[in-house]
């Protein structure tokens, strides 16, 4: 069994040459020799032993495809010196489908590895730590991390090592990891080492993660930007139609883009290609939320985080509908994905006008829900952003006021509901004119608060 790290072309050539000395290959030290194609020669012999290849970490398309300009000159492709014979096998491990697919042929041939079962995750715990521990705490911390096995194996040789100077309990690492986002960064980015990794390699969930997402940037920059877009959303049921544009300079592309629906799905390819993202139902993904985790503190170091907020933001103002009743069903798919955003307002003009429009439309789903007291505090914030940026007579500014007048009408305080619906129903007269549907709507609303307290003249 021949085992090769195949994640660099210097990883994979000192391999190779490990496989060489081990097999005593003549000539392996001769410094004219290519020890690649000296293995591979040798492997491919009809009098050899029957042997099976491990090709480990085999994540980068490029290095195994393409040629590399050498000291001398041109390097055949990684791919080129694998041995190809009916007396060997090759098992080959990849973070990329792409890779996997192109190495070994057929899809068919490969396999994905689910996500580990609780009971197995459960069990890495147990066998790490040589103690079974608190079962409880236990399995809320494999839980927390996803079943990931990296993630474990590397909360395991936390607990361990702190543990030889003083005793930590499963339960005061959970309870660490999940005191803040500063601090479960700092725990997942901790390194203890695994003396059954390759050198160099991390056992970190944080710098594995990124070293695949850099790999992504370099292939496909449209994927990382696509990803670091989607870090920002709530892990289930990400709508693919909130995506588009995410390659511009700002949210304004629609469905339909021919040019912005190739890339998309281009890109929604490579990152579930690294099994980063998943397809649940037509036109929605998920993400793991580790990923998601790791994705922003890898924008954070080497990316623009206010950058993909703003996109954020600004797809949400977009696509959250207006709040009527036929909107319910998108309403509701929407909210756990926007819920982060209604309770901080942005600082830049053009970040709060957009998020004040957001605003202005979940506070009117709100009313419709009958939840009043919630939907008058957003629209009252709403309100406040537009008058002050837009000015009293702009129509989302009218619009806010008359959603606002709305939730003071629903909680019986006609008196506040009327001096706003009169204040609406001017301003609409005097900027649209007493015919627009505008204006009568807004006379409706007036006449409604007039009907509810039985003044009937």
């Amino acid at each position: 069994v021949f085992w090769v790290h195949g994640s660099t072309r210097a990883t994979f050539e000192e391999s190779y040459r490990s496989i060489a000395d081990v097999l005593a290959l003549p000539r392996r030290h001769d410094p004219d020799v290519n020890v690649l194609a000296l293995v591979r020669d040798w492997l491919q012999r009809e009098d050899v032993s029957p042997w099976l290849m491990i090709i480990d970490n085999a994540d980068d398309v490029k290095m195994l495809l393409s040629e590399t300009n050498g000291q001398k000159d041109a390097l055949m492709p990684i791919a080129s010196y694998l041995p190809k014979t009916d007396n060997g096998k090759m098992l080959v491990t990849s973070r990329s489908w792409d890779a996997a697919e192109k190495l070994v042929g057929k899809g068919k041939m490969i396999f994905r590895v689910p996500i580990m079962e609780e009971a197995q995750a459960l069990q890495l715990l147990r066998k790490k730590l040589d103690h079974g521990g608190d079962e409880v705490a236990a399995l809320r911390l494999v839980h927390t991390l996803g079943c990931i096995p990296l993630a474990v194996n590397q909360a395991a040789a936390y607990i361990y090592k702190r543990s030889q100077r003083s005793p930590l309990t499963i339960q005061s690492y959970l309870d660490e990891l999940q005191k803040s986002e500063q601090r479960k960064g700092t725990l997942l980015r901790s390194d203890r080492g695994d003396v059954r990794r390759y050198d160099g390699v991390s056992n970190s969930v944080v710098l594995t993660w990124q070293m695949t997402f850099n790999q992504i940037k370099r292939e496909q920059p449209g994927a990382a930007d696509l990803l670091s877009l989607m870090s920002y959303f709530h892990a289930q049921n990400i709508p693919q139609y909130m995506l588009h544009g995410y390659n511009s300079g700002f949210i304004n592309a629609t469905q339909g883009d021919d040019d912005d629906d190739d890339d998309l799905e281009d890109d929604l390819d490579v990152l579930h290609a690294y099994s980063l993202i998943s397809t649940t139902t037509s036109g929605f993904c998920e993400m793991h939320p580790l990923v998601q985790f790791c994705t922003k503190l890898w924008i954070s170091e080497f990316g623009s985080p206010d950058q993909w907020k703003t996109h954020f933001l600004q797809s949400a103002s977009q696509h959250f509908p207006s709040g009527e009743f036929e909107t319910w069903q998108q309403c509701q798919t929407l909210m756990p994905h926007i819920q982060p955003l209604l309770d901080k307002q942005p600082l830049e003009e053009r970040d709060r006008l957009e998020w004040s429009k957001l605003l202005t439309n979940v506070s009117w789903y709100l009313v419709m829900l009958g939840n009043y007291s919630r939907a008058e505090v957003m629209v009252q914030q709403a309100l406040s952003t537009q008058t002050e940026i837009l000015g009293q007579e702009d129509s989302w500014t009218l619009l806010s006021m008359g959603n606002l007048a709305s939730t003071y009408r629903n909680q019986g305080r006609w008196k506040e509901a009327e001096e706003l619906f009169v204040r609406v129903m001017e301003m609409n007269k005097m900027v649209l004119g007493e015919e627009h549907p505008n204006t009568l709507t807004s006379m409706a609303n007036l006449a409604s608060t007039y009907r509810n307290q039985g003044r009937w003249k």
